[in-house]
């Protein structure tokens, strides 16, 4: 099987919706592989399928002050911050990965993370009632899925060395009885995107079974907004050369490039 990958570095939310919405336009054609974007938002509250807006604690003047965006989304799930520090990971997949079924994409998801922060030494699990991943009683990664023609869009939130006082504006996916935590602060020493990318992009393609890994450019050469919040600088793909990752040493790395995105808009049904 085959899997592309792109690292966005910090894109705004909105964007990089539309931009999931044409990439599953595209995968429901049959005209690209699944594809996984690893990315961080700048501040932003997202409310899914189940939100209540009575789970953002802070007033909009007060999120506005701190330059905060506030969008409802098509995911499952409930309220969510991300941000700055934040490893987000959008899997445009189709569901034949795991022969249809959302609870098993969820579970190997969820397996993915739990294996990748394990190469910390951090002993991250399942909890009995939610979704996501814990590290006792405080969830260091939230997921949140949209499925579509059978093709997935969102993914996950892992809180690397993301300001953890921002979740005290919201209840974290409506959970009241449990905190959030981040590798910086279970590690107590600074933690980058750069260097937890690759070993969750691995840790994904072992635990899904892709055989080929290709990184891909999906804006190659400027902005097609004609602005400038995605540059071409901050499409470069991930360094997977063997020399630093030998467990890429089975995957076959090919560049392709990838311009022209269709916009097709989708009906979906959330699962959370």
């Amino acid at each position: 099987m085959n899997l592309q990958y792109c690292n966005l570095g910090r894109l705004s939310y909105r964007d990089v919706w539309q931009l999931q919405e044409s990439l599953r336009g595209q995968r429901i054609e049959g005209r690209i592989p699944d594809t996984f974007l690893l990315l961080e938002h700048p501040p932003v509250i997202t409310l899914g399928r189940r939100a209540k807006e009575a789970d953002i604690l802070l007033d909009m003047e007060g999120l506005r002050s701190r330059g905060v965006e506030v969008v409802r989304i098509d995911r499952g799930g409930e309220v969510t911050y991300h941000g700055p520090g934040q490893l987000v990971g959008y899997l445009i997949f189709h569901l034949s990965v795991t022969s249809g079924s959302i609870k098993r994409f969820v579970h190997l998801l969820e397996e993915t993370l739990i294996r990748a922060l394990s190469h910390w030494g951090i002993e991250a699990g399942r909890h009995p009632v939610h979704r996501g991943v814990w590290v006792g009683s405080e969830k260091i990664a939230a997921l949140g899925l949209s499925v579509s023609h059978q093709v997935t869009t969102h993914g996950f939130a892992l809180n690397v060395s993301t300001d953890l006082s921002a979740f005290r504006w919201i209840v974290p996916c409506g959970i009241k009885d449990g905190g959030v935590t981040s590798m910086e602060r279970i590690l107590r020493r600074g933690v980058t995107l750069e260097e937890v990318r690759p070993v969750v992009l691995q840790e994904l393609a072992e635990t899904f079974g892709f055989t080929k890994v290709s990184p891909v450019d999906l804006y190659p050469a400027e902005n097609p907004k004609g602005g400038g919040s995605i540059g071409a600088q901050r499409m470069s793909a991930l360094d997977l050369s063997p020399a630093e990752h030998p467990a890429y040493e089975r995957f076959p790395v090919e560049h392709t490039c990838m311009s022209g995105l269709n916009s097709k808009a989708n009906q979906s049904f959330s699962e959370g």
